[in-house]
């Protein structure tokens, strides 16, 4: 099945083709009538088809007409068929013409010759000339002016073949029907099929745009030298906003900035109108030709993202600029769950490496601190930093003798001397009564006299109570010159701290066991 549109077109290219044979066969009776004299048969039978098509070219010059007019034009079927009939008069006549001449003759001495009953045979092709011309005037009295231009276009059109007709009625030599037909498709050609084209690219920048702009709830283009505005799209919960919520008394312009008060919250509006966002607008492009910024739009009690985004429609001159409303509140709410992931995250990665009791860092966390050490002594780095090992005394005896929660008790009091008194160094527990202390930065130097003062904080072993505060402690630096991880430098730092608790179980001087 073809379209519409492609019937037309078919509908047209029959006109022209016929026209275009109408005249090869006026410009063959001519030649007959002017070059061979003695072909008096021949002129006769070229005569006779030459009316012959005259009177098919008004049936195919109606069929275009009803075709290009479409749904407009009532009962078209009926004309097609009127139009027919007129066409089978007159091939009648012509037929009936052969044997009896009564409309038309040629005669010895080649000399062409209408009757009076010719005027029968053109009246019936005018017929259907004029059937058009009326049907046209009728309907350009009412409908949108786009219409009366369309019957207006017609109506010329067809004016030409009935003008130059009476004039071939008049002089029945001359080639009037050849003038009108020409003059005619000619106004075909550029009254109707070049509103067509530029109607049919029109359609087609529509679609384009319409395919362009899906993703937008709303389009509208900005003159900023003439301070106007017209929407192009809007999706139907924004169309609605703007018939009831909108005063339809105002411009475009104002409706825009009115629209624009009533879906944006009201910390976002301040931003983008303060006084016309068409002058907003024109300040922000002056600056490029384009910005993006992002909205907040609240809709039935729903608050949602939108990105607003503004181009400017020519590199020259700031003439004017589209504006286009993007839904992204899909893209909002993944940035939200990926944020929320990257927090459940981290504080997934501090629980694993936390220790659940002390809360300082568990043997995770130390791996990964001297695995980071570790890269910088590799890479050549002037690495400054002390391990200090600590072992708790008789935890079993406590836990054994005291019960667990006073050995969780005790094992929180000696971390927390460790940690006041390394205040800016990572503080470990690496085992059950382990700790290591890694330090760094102010603590590194002043790494002898911290020292001191954890050892003054040491309490005799006995008794075995919770609430003291009894350790075995061994610190050892790192020096470039000899070791080569820090596994070697916590190796020694473990040496020194079970020599410090030899000393402490002999209730020997602690002083020496920090060398």
């Amino acid at each position: 099945m073809w379209d519409k549109q492609d019937m037309r077109d078919r509908a047209f290219v029959r006109l022209i083709l016929w026209v275009i044979l109408f005249c090869i066969n006026d410009a063959l009776w001519w030649l007959l009538a002017a070059r061979f004299p003695d072909q008096t048969t021949l002129l006769f039978g070229c005569s006779t088809v030459y009316h012959g098509a005259a009177a098919i070219t008004a049936y195919l010059w109606l069929s275009y007409t009803l075709y290009y007019l479409g749904k407009r034009i009532k009962y078209a079927s009926v004309l097609r068929i009127l139009a027919m009939v007129l066409v089978a008069i007159q091939f009648g006549l012509l037929l009936l013409n052969i044997p009896y001449d009564f409309l038309f003759s040629v005669n010895n001495a080649v000399l062409y010759h209408e009757t009076r009953a010719m005027q029968v045979l053109f009246f019936s092709q005018y017929a259907t000339y004029i059937i058009i011309a009326l049907l046209c005037l009728f309907k350009m009295k009412g409908g949108t002016p786009k219409d009366r231009r369309k019957f207006l276009a017609m109506f010329l059109c067809v004016l030409a073949p009935i003008c130059c007709g009476f004039l071939q009625m008049i002089s029945p030599l001359s080639p009037y029907y050849v003038v009108g037909y020409m003059l005619g498709c000619c106004v075909i050609f550029t009254h109707v099929v070049l509103h067509m084209t530029k109607v049919s690219t029109y359609q087609q920048d529509n679609a384009i745009m319409a395919a362009l702009s899906a993703d937008f709830d709303m389009i509208c283009y900005i003159d900023i030298q003439r301070n106007e505005a017209r929407f192009q799209t809007m999706s139907p919960k924004f169309q609605k906003i703007l018939d009831e919520k909108v005063d339809k008394k105002q411009t475009n312009l104002q409706k825009l900035d009115q629209f624009l008060k009533t879906i944006v919250v009201p910390e976002d509006i301040s931003e983008i109108i303060k006084d016309s966002f068409c002058k907003q607008v024109a300040s922000s492009l002056s600056q490029g030709i384009s910005y993006t910024k992002r909205i907040r739009v609240r809709i039935d009690d729903t608050t949602e993202f939108y990105e607003m985004k503004i181009v400017h429609d020519t590199d020259n001159r700031l003439a004017g600029c589209v504006l286009g409303l993007h839904n992204i509140n899909h893209v909002e709410l993944i940035k939200e769950e990926k944020e929320k992931l990257k927090n459940d995250l981290m504080k997934t990665t501090i629980i694993a490496n936390r220790d659940p009791l002390t809360g300082v860092g568990n043997r995770a966390a130390f791996n990964q601190k001297t695995e980071d050490l570790l890269n910088e002594i590799n890479k050549g780095q002037l690495v400054k930093f002390a391990i200090i090992e600590c072992d708790l005394n008789n935890l079993k005896l406590v836990n054994d003798l005291l019960g667990h929660e006073e050995g969780d008790l005790f094992i929180k009091k000696n971390c927390r001397v460790f940690c006041e008194t390394f205040k800016h160094s990572p503080v470990y527990r690496i085992g059950g009564d382990e700790f290591v202390i890694i330090a760094q930065g102010s603590d590194y130097e002043e790494r002898d006299a911290l020292m001191d003062k954890l050892r003054s904080l040491q309490e005799p072993n006995d008794p075995v109570q919770a609430d003291r505060v009894s350790f075995a402690a061994g610190i050892a630096e790192y020096n470039p010159q000899t070791d080569e991880s820090v596994a070697d430098v916590l190796k020694r730092a473990d040496s020194f701290m079970y020599i410090n608790k030899k000393h402490i179980k002999k209730r020997q001087p602690v002083q020496e066991t920090w060398e």
